[in-house]
């Protein structure tokens, strides 16, 4: 693949915009090119950001998600904010029953139903007298445009003592209703398994289905269903010898049952231990597109390709230095984005890399100089790209969202 580098857009359009002050963009569609490039998500000035999601809502319109921690306290807020046709307006948090447990590997996310419920899915500590890891997959309901919220629900049946469950992925399936994926209790000699399962018309979670029997323990899952049905696993497996590969588990039956796992990274990573990095995939109903992380002896970030039975089409590593890699389709085409590592005028810091595959162009989003990570995106039928990213440059962290036209074409 030919690779070609171009900087970001006119770094003197990088104005970041605090929309808890109202401030405005001169857009008058959904999208404009004269939007500045980075916005700033936030509260309050003061207030650090802990974590960023992106979605959407039924208009197709995007949905910024993030976390922010109380001034002087340990209670974490959920925050969203919807894109209103100009700009992402005031933001609206969410009331919580209990604390959500925010970590790299494990965000809150906020999915939209085609019937017009809204669901919160994040993850719990609970109190247990025999571990200090042990945690539960919640969610809340709002079924009226998130005026009011429901209480919280355990996303997977078992509640029993000292049984954790956590490092979950939520996507919308082709039905309508919302499918999980999760790790579930951990397993006496090691590892933990992969569980699936999806809501009903009344939002409740129903039968659960085994991915994978034994899976590694703390690396976060990625879930991904196509229009043709297809549903896709991928996870960090625990493989013979402790190798600490990537894995993939298909459905075509909603969930109900899934393929025999297949380990298509080649990495032969071992490891005896959790390397708390996972990977992403999607899919376009003809091929399969993962991405992940690896600290074998070939370490970095890699983009494979592979048909809906798992065979192995093409692999490429993309970054030494890049981590927490992302996937999104573009008219059908995928688009990473990750964080990685760099050294500039002689100081360290980092920097968020989005790359189209098909054509192999490579654009720096951040501002040079920064420090920054946990990058995510969605893709929106005009072919634009939102990424989002922590930006920990200052004191205080706060939430980046770029804005980015596709090269891609829609053929």
């Amino acid at each position: 693949m030919n690779l070609t580098y171009t900087k970001a857009m006119n770094w003197l359009l990088l104005i970041p915009i605090a929309i808890a002050v109202g401030c405005t963009s001169p857009a008058k569609t959904t999208f404009k090119k004269d939007l500045p490039e980075i916005l700033t998500l936030e509260s309050h000035p003061e207030i650090g950001a802990e974590s960023v999601f992106l979605t959407q809502d039924l208009q197709d319109q995007p949905v910024a998600v993030w976390t922010e921690k109380a001034q002087d306290s340990d209670q974490i807020q959920v925050l969203y904010s919807r894109w209103d046709g100009h700009k992402f307006a005031n933001p609206k948090r969410i009331p919580m029953e209990e604390n959500p447990k925010v970590h790299s590997e494990s965000i809150p996310k906020l999915l939209f139903k085609p019937n017009g419920d809204l669901l919160l899915f994040y993850e719990v500590k609970i109190a247990d007298p025999t571990s200090d890891r042990v945690s539960h997959v919640k969610y809340q309901v709002s079924k009226d445009e998130g005026k009011t919220w429901s209480e919280t629900f355990r996303v997977h049946s078992d509640n029993s003592p000292g049984k954790g469950h956590s490092f979950f992925d939520v996507a919308l399936l082709p039905d309508g209703e919302i499918g999980a994926v999760w790790l579930d209790t951990a397993l006496i000699e090691g590892g933990r398994s992969v569980l699936f399962s999806k809501t009903n018309s009344n939002n409740q979670f129903g039968t659960e289905s085994v991915v994978d029997s034994l899976a590694c323990q703390c690396c976060r899952t990625a879930l991904y269903a196509d229009s043709s049905g297809l549903i896709s696993v991928v996870y960090r497996d625990i493989l013979p010898g402790s190798i600490r590969d990537i894995s993939l588990a298909t459905s075509r039956d909603g969930g109900a049952t899934f393929s025999n796992s297949i380990s298509f990274s080649f990495d032969q990573w071992n490891l005896e231990g959790c390397p708390h990095n996972g990977p992403d995939v999607v899919s376009n109903g003809k091929k399969i597109f993962t991405t992940w992380y690896t600290g074998a002896s070939q370490n970095g970030i890699y983009f494979a390709e592979l048909d809906t039975q798992g065979k192995t089409l093409s692999k490429e590593k993309l970054s030494p230095n890049g981590r927490n890699i992302q996937l999104s389709l573009i008219y059908g085409k995928p688009v990473v984005v990750y964080s990685e590592s760099v050294t500039e005028n002689g100081k360290k810091g980092s920097r968020i890399i989005r790359m189209d595959m098909t054509s192999g162009e490579k654009t720096q989003l951040s501002a040079p100089g920064s420090k920054v990570s946990n990058p995510v995106s969605l893709a929106m039928k005009s072919g634009m790209l939102l990424t989002a990213w922590l930006d920990h440059s200052d004191e205080v962290q706060k939430v980046r969202v770029n804005f980015s036209d596709s090269s891609l074409p829609q053929n």
